[in-house]
């Protein structure tokens, strides 16, 4: 039974020590005080349920750090989505910038975002071409080019599918 009790310590301690190297803990001195107390005079029921305990505190301190981690990342991208708009912005050079893999910096965005990023760049682009089209100084192959888009067509496929007008019927119907 002593052999129990040491390896339940071990394994409390080497999670909390995890816990702390990723960023997920604070490690506090006296928060221990009570470990030894359990550990020599707790049944096998109490130690198994103080080691539950302490194993969920950990995951949950972990995933907590993690999730504040991501929306740090997410809102880096969309800063630099939000200067950069104008650039080839794709899935492959946005990862690269955030330093990770294009999968794993696709579905982190979804989940902070609830969109894509194809879509939430595109969104960007769409809402200032729609403010550019009220303008209605440029032309639209000059929108076209402010917005990130090289081809006319292809921006006007996109801003129809987005909108369910043309640039044109936009503009057109923005008019005073």
């Amino acid at each position: 039974m002593p052999n129990i009790r040491l390896k339940v310590l071990e394994f409390v301690l080497f999670m909390e020590y995890l816990a702390y190297k990723s960023g997920g803990m604070v490690y506090r001195f006296r928060d221990r005080s009570e470990y030894l107390e359990m550990v020599r005079t707790g049944s096998l029921e109490e130690m198994r349920r103080w080691f539950l305990k302490k194993a969920e505190e950990a995951a949950a301190n972990v995933s907590e750090k993690k999730k504040e981690y991501s929306h740090e990342i997410i809102e880096k991208a969309r800063e630099y989505i939000g200067q950069n708009y104008k650039k080839d912005l794709s899935l492959e050079n946005m990862s690269r910038e955030m330093d990770m893999s294009p999968y794993y910096f696709s579905k982190l965005f979804k989940e902070v975002t609830g969109t894509n990023f194809v879509e939430y760049v595109t969104s960007i682009r769409i809402r200032r071409a729609k403010e550019l089209l009220r303008e209605g100084k440029n032309s639209m192959k000059q929108i076209c080019q402010e917005i990130g888009y090289g081809d006319p067509n292809y921006f006007s496929r996109i801003f129809k599918k987005w909108t369910g007008q043309t640039p044109t019927e936009f503009k057109e119907g923005n008019e005073e």
